[in-house]
């Protein structure tokens, strides 16, 4: 038996012990002739179980020294830091009372939504739910108070920290100033990398990302403008008006190329125009240009609070965002100007990046950043809040309770204090008194073991007790142990051996440990590390027989669970195998896989994001229905395979001008362009607007579905939606049917159901279905899916049979073929690994532990929160859960 599958009975394997300091239990060797801080009444019960005529207690003693190994140190300091932050003074107050309500909420709500935006209150509220139970269950905190109280304590600790900074970087700066030879606390050269680092160029500029080089092409010519070929000369060209019929090449102003990249501006994002096409432009004369008498066009460069007017306004950042290439090309641009005669203020030809992104750019102006002098403050906040870290809050608390001169009485607490402190390069006095009672000291603040213990049973008490419950009902229960007599008193050692096998596997497995560690094979433990300590600080008990009793209890837990499925005791008419039965036929009831193909169309926002149908407005949602129905019709009418067709779909769309947004918004309206990109058509057969759809922000996507199953995790472009309507078409058909299906649109009907999922339309043909792996039995034809009693049962017995073993285990002339063992590794095996698995055999445990009869002798928490604390816990097992449901 190895060690590491041995669960270890203190902590339940859900706990994960929450230390709010952030300190790592850390095994130690210890002195042990100090004087021990102990409890009243040590020996006292604690808790007395009675189960099946049997009565057995967990001492007080064990549950404090549980307590103390695991949380002790850190249930200590939060106690001590409560009352030390209570004590420092703060504005006629107190650290702890300062905390305001308001910020113990965004606390809360930072910890349970974490980054989430766009939530509703409902969403918000489930989350907040969430993050309750799971420091209900974690660290025991069980009203909102308490958890309230726990954000309290963690902002109050910040905010004494931030005052201590506030004063140490004053000290500093002060004797700096004194002496020359002394650095201030943020030198000059964090001060100027910081600069560097944080301060760089900003923009005004035009800056217009096309997804095609065609499409930027045609932009350019919808404006009436053309590269002149001869004026090339690196990555600069002269733009020119395109001449008339026989006109020769007319030269182009400064304000024509503005007004010209203005019209492109507003025709690539007229889609974001509120009331589009009623409004259409995004950059206004007199708004965000102003053109004078003589024709001539400046831009509007001063920032408003209003973003609206800062459109061409551009962060160092925002620009890199783009694409860190645009804003390295960018900051070598000369500037516009109504006079100038350099051409290399704007990009006659789209700059091409990573060969996806086409993009022209007009420089309208430089802004450097503000000198080092006037933003001094704002550095030095961001400096301050850099050393604010954890690291250094944590260190000012060690400070604070050296300060008040704190003790610690508890050897075993002390050193792992000690360890811990030496983290942060500091060093704490081992204390030299002892007291039989009191743990630690501070200031006027005493902390006995009996306050320590009852302060850590309220908070971790729950876990601790299920975690031993469950270890002593192993052992003692007459149901669950046939292997040892742990219970009945005055019995010989040979006279407690039930199973003379079983005892010896687990004589056996603790020589093995001992040989294991001996040999050095423990990661972490070597041998120079003590048996006796190993002992303690691996398995958590002190001696050779305890260890035998907690390999003794692993193997009953082992047990136990394989007790929950024993497949040599199913029969066919059993219970539990129909069960099991139902169980896989609902994996096969849910099982679909098909291929396909689908367009989808979609509308994003500026950042390039899917946006929700439900938030498309009207003229998206009606237009995108109407692009559907003529999809439906392309795709009927236009000849070639659907990836060559649908292809071009794609491409028509990505290359397609918009629509001017100085124009009317119709085709019909726009100026001319050699062979009409506005539209996809074939005479008599199709025609789709696409430059009209594109400008309304409608997407269009092509995707080969190669696999679509009920394990497909959904996606936005394979949403649950789409799953749905692919199992309905699965079920429809015939197994491994290569039956065409498109959904909701048959030939002469055209549309008759529109597919539309959470981010957009889909169009979407389904072009066969799978068919689940099956098996036969040899000269038989007939095909099955669902493994039978008798090939589980073979697997169980002997996986590398060639036959078949029937019910009296006795094999058979049937050939166990690979398909066969397939079916049972399928559908059999995650049922039953559900079953007998962690989460199920706790469930069972803690469900069977909610009928005992405990009795509780403190008064920290009733038996009615303890059962409580037992349904949050199943309820979290019960949500990891696929197969089996809570009744099982």
């Amino acid at each position: 038996m190895n060690s590491s599958q041995v669960l270890k009975r203190t902590i339940p394997v859900l706990i994960v012990i929450l230390l709010v300091v952030g300190i790592a239990v850390i095994a130690s060797v210890l002195n042990r002739d100090k004087l021990v801080p102990s409890i009243t009444d040590e020996e006292g019960v604690y808790l007395t179980i009675n189960e099946d005529g049997r009565s057995y207690s967990i001492t007080k003693k064990f549950v404090y020294d549980e307590l103390k190994n695991n949380v002790g140190l850190s249930t200590l300091l939060t106690e001590l830091d409560k009352r030390l932050l209570k004590s420092e003074t703060k504005d006629n107050s107190n650290y702890f009372d300062f905390v305001t309500e308001e910020e113990i909420d965004e606390a809360i709500d930072e910890a349970a939504l974490g980054d989430k935006e766009d939530l509703t209150e409902e969403e918000k509220e489930e989350l907040r739910e969430e993050y309750y139970r799971t420091l209900y269950v974690s660290s025991g905190l069980r009203t909102v108070d308490e958890v309230r109280d726990f954000h309290r304590l963690q902002i109050a600790r910040r905010a004494y920290a931030t005052d201590q900074l506030h004063t140490e970087i004053e000290l500093v700066d002060k004797a700096a100033e004194e002496d020359p030879d002394l650095d201030p606390f943020f030198t000059e050269e964090m001060y100027e990398n910081r600069y560097k680092t944080d301060y760089l160029n900003s923009y005004w500029a035009i800056i217009i990302p096309f997804e095609s080089k065609q499409e930027a092409t045609y932009a350019l010519e919808q404006v009436g403008l053309m590269v002149d070929e001869d004026s090339k000369s690196g990555n600069f060209a002269n733009l020119v008006k395109i001449p008339e019929d026989d006109e020769e090449e007319v030269e182009t102003t400064p304000t024509d190329i503005a007004l010209a990249f203005i019209e492109m501006y507003n025709t690539f994002y007229s889609r974001f125009v509120a009331d589009y096409p009623n409004n259409t432009k995004t950059l206004i004369e007199g708004v965000h240009y102003e053109i004078d008498e003589e024709g001539k066009l400046t831009f509007n460069t001063t920032l408003q609070e209003d973003e609206s007017l800062n459109r061409l306004f551009h962060r160092n950042e925002d620009v890199k965002n783009i694409n860190a290439q645009v804003e390295n090309f960018l900051k070598g641009m000369l500037t516009y100007s109504v006079s100038t005669t350099s051409n290399k203020w704007y990009t006659a030809e789209p700059r091409s990046y990573d060969n996806k992104l086409y993009v022209y750019m007009l420089k309208i102006n430089s802004v450097a950043p503000p000198a080092l002098s006037s933003v001094r403050d704002e550095i030095f906040e961001k400096l301050f809040e850099e050393e604010l870290s954890d690291q250094y809050i944590n260190k000012k608390m060690i400070e604070l309770r050296e300060k008040h001169g704190l003790e610690i009485f508890d050897p075993e607490l002390e050193k792992t204090y000690i360890d811990y402190v030496e983290g942060f390069d500091l060093t704490f006095t081992t204390t030299k008194g002892e007291d039989e009672k009191v743990i630690a000291k501070v200031r006027e603040f005493e902390i006995t073991a009996d306050e320590l213990f009852a302060l850590m049973d309220k908070y971790y008490g729950l876990s601790v007790v299920a975690s031993e419950v469950n270890y002593l009902r192993f052992l003692n229960s007459q149901e669950l142990n046939n292997i040892y007599d742990y219970y009945t008193p005055n019995l010989k050692v040979s006279e407690r051996i039930l199973d003379k096998d079983k005892w010896e596997e687990i004589r056996q497995a603790t020589v093995t440990e001992k040989h294991r560690f001996i040999a050095g094979q423990v990661p972490n433990y070597p041998p120079t590390y003590g048996w006796k300590n190993f002992l303690r600080d691996y398995y958590g008990v002190e001696t050779v027989e305890e260890l035998m009793f907690t390999l003794l209890y692993t193997k009953l837990r082992s047990d136990y669970a394989s007790n929950l499925l024993v497949v040599k005791d199913l029969t066919e008419d059993s219970e539990v195998w129909q069960d099991i039965v139902e169980l896989m036929q609902k994996q096969v009831d849910e099982y679909f896989s098909v291929t396909g193909l689908q367009v989808m169309i979609t509308v994003k926002d500026e950042e390039g994001n899917l946006v929700p149908q439900e938030n498309w407005t009207d003229l998206q949602k009606d237009s995108a229905e109407e692009l559907y129905e003529e999809i439906w019709n392309y795709i009927e009418t236009e000849t070639g395979d659907y990836d060559t067709k649908l292809n071009k779909l794609v491409n028509s769309f990505k290359d397609a001008p918009r629509l001017l947004a100085s124009l009317d918004q119709t085709v019909a309206a726009q100026p001319e362009l050699e062979d009409n990109p506005y539209v996809l058509e074939e005479e008599g057969l199709y025609r789709i607007e696409v430059s009209r759809y594109k400008t309304l922000g409608l997407n269009v996507e092509y995707q080969r579905i190669s696999s679509l199953t009920n394990t497909t995790t959904p996606t936005d472009t394979l949403p649950e939606k789409l799953k749905e309507i692919a199992k309905e078409i699965y079920d429809s058909l015939p197994a491994g049917s290569t039956e065409e299906v498109r959904y909701g649109y048959s030939i002469g009907t055209g549309v008759t159901e529109y597919l539309i999922s959470e981010k957009g339309y889909h169009v979407y043909i389904n072009s066969s279905t799978v068919e689940p792996a099956t098996w036969s039995y040899k000269d038989d034809e007939e095909k099955h899916v669902l493994p039978t009693l008798d090939m589980v049962r073979t697997l169980a017995i002997d996986n590398a049979s060639d036959k078949l073993i029937d019910k009296d285990g006795e094999k058979t002339d049937i050939d166990f073929t690979q398909a066969m063992k397939s079916a049972v590794s399928k559908y059999f095996n995650p049922v039953r690994d559900e079953i007998t698995g962690n989460e199920n055999v706790l469930i069972q445990l803690y469900k069977e532990m909610q009928t005992m009869d405990l009795d509780f002798k403190l008064q920290n928490y009733s038996e009615e929160e303890f059962n409580n604390f037992l349904d949050k816990v199943i309820e979290i097992y019960e949500e990891n859960l696929t197969y089996i449901s809570v009744e099982e």
